[in-house]
């Protein structure tokens, strides 16, 4: 992870500037606080909140639309075979990191901008082995489903956050709320799609 380090440092500097500098990795803290990193005279610290390995098996359905939390964090995938169209690549809903009201603040115009670029959702591939793919933790995204006969999708999911905003920091029905606006937002970005482009 060390080359991802400028970015992760950048991301988080920009997302969370209240918390100084010096103490993004080391979690700098006063004296008798606790390891939590959200005491009082403490700066919140960053750490690893989730590492796993996800398969996606042949004939695997696809996710539901969901965050992965609902304040600035990173999610870094490293696919560890090919990952491509039919294996059931990770697709994302730009933009839709700036709908939830953290962080810089919310923004239903850059949301609905990047969608409208995008013309809706977009799957990550192809990728190969040793890619990283790293975004927002608010960002709307599921894995879609593997349509293969023999083929897995194997990638490692590594999730940096704060100790004071830990994931995933949705209810039970803000994930239902996630799930049926990014199908929502899908369906829209697919019709949009499908409009004639202006010729010029």
């Amino acid at each position: 992870l060390a080359p991802l380090m400028p970015l992760v440092y950048s991301y988080f500097a920009t997302m969370r500037p209240d918390v100084m500098p010096g103490s993004l990795l080391s979690g700098a803290k006063a004296e008798g606080d606790s390891d939590s990193g959200s005491s009082p005279g403490s700066s919140p610290r960053l750490f690893f909140s989730e590492c796993q390995v996800l398969a996606t098996d042949p004939g695997a359905v696809p996710q539901i639309w969901h965050r992965d939390n609902l304040c600035p964090g990173l999610t870094i995938l490293m696919p560890l075979t090919d990952v491509d169209d039919e294996v059931g690549p990770t697709q994302v809903l730009p933009g839709t990191h700036r709908l939830v009201s953290t962080g810089r603040g919310r923004s239903w115009t850059e949301a609905l901008a990047a969608l409208v670029r995008s013309a809706g959702a977009v799957a990550v591939a192809p990728a190969t082995a040793g890619d990283v793919v790293l975004y927002d933790a608010r960002l709307l995204h599921r894995g879609l489903g593997n349509s293969s006969y023999g083929r897995c999708r194997v990638v490692i999911a590594i999730r940096l956050d704060y100790c004071d905003t830990p994931p995933p920091g949705e209810t039970l029905w803000m994930t239902q709320v996630s799930r049926i606006g990014g199908s929502l937002l899908h369906a829209l970005g697919s019709l949009y799609s499908l409009l004639p482009v202006p010729q010029r």
